[in-house]
């Protein structure tokens, strides 16, 4: 069921983006990156974010609770 309360349950989502990324400068490939997305289930409105290189891990969720929280 969907939360009375908006912040009341959020869902945490990690997926790695189908693309590569090049940079601009020295044509160097970085790699793919990995999206850290924290989701409110009662409005579906995204509250936090973290973008980054390194697979899943307590540094990222970190990352992303921080975005949420400021």
């Amino acid at each position: 069921p969907i939360p009375d309360r908006p912040y009341q349950d959020v869902e945490v989502d990690h997926c790695t983006m189908d693309i590569l990324l090049e940079d601009d400068d020295t044509g160097v490939v970085l790699g793919r990156p990995d999206v850290l997305l924290f989701k409110c289930r009662a409005t579906g409105m995204v509250i936090g974010r973290a973008v980054g290189y390194e697979g899943p891990s307590y540094a990222s969720f970190v990352e992303g609770l921080r975005h949420a929280m400021y």
